[in-house]
């Protein structure tokens, strides 16, 4: 899309691993690109507030990455591997299913674990960014006892 770049070692992040106890959040009022793997190593909680996109892979091996609201969008070229237990897209702090319109577009494979949770994208995105809504994966949907819903 327009406002998400090509990727290269030189751009952005390259091989971010969140290790730290606290929240995080990526993306602000923009636009985040990460040329490595996008590793998340933390039992605390991320947000995705705005447009990410990883240039290899995004590993969930533990806790969780929120996304809620409109246009949010996550590209990731290469694979999308949660851990046990892990969450994607999560529930709000009352508990409640995520508001999330946008897109997510995954050009390999997404594998989840046991009782990993993945929330998917659903609704409008903005027509700058790509044209379609919702969730698109390149690869297999590989289930290993986790739970994807909308």
């Amino acid at each position: 899309g327009s406002s998400m770049p090509a990727l290269s070692n030189t751009y952005g992040f390259y091989n971010l691993t969140a290790k730290t106890t606290t929240s995080y959040v990526l993306g602000g009022a923009g636009y985040v690109g990460i040329s490595g793997d996008f590793t998340i190593d933390t039992a605390a909680h991320g947000w995705l507030d705005r447009q990410v996109r990883v240039g290899k892979n995004l590993n969930l091996n533990q806790g969780e990455l929120r996304i809620d609201g409109n246009t949010k969008n996550l590209w990731v070229d290469g694979n999308l591997t949660m851990a046990a237990s892990t969450k994607l897209g999560g529930k709000r702090s009352d508990g409640s299913h995520p508001f999330w319109e946008g897109w997510m577009k995954v050009d390999g494979n997404v594998t989840l674990s046991t009782s990993s949770e993945l929330y998917l994208a659903s609704g409008t995105s903005a027509s700058d960014k790509f044209d379609f809504t919702g969730t698109q994966i390149g690869g297999n949907w590989i289930n290993n006892g986790g739970s994807a819903t909308e």
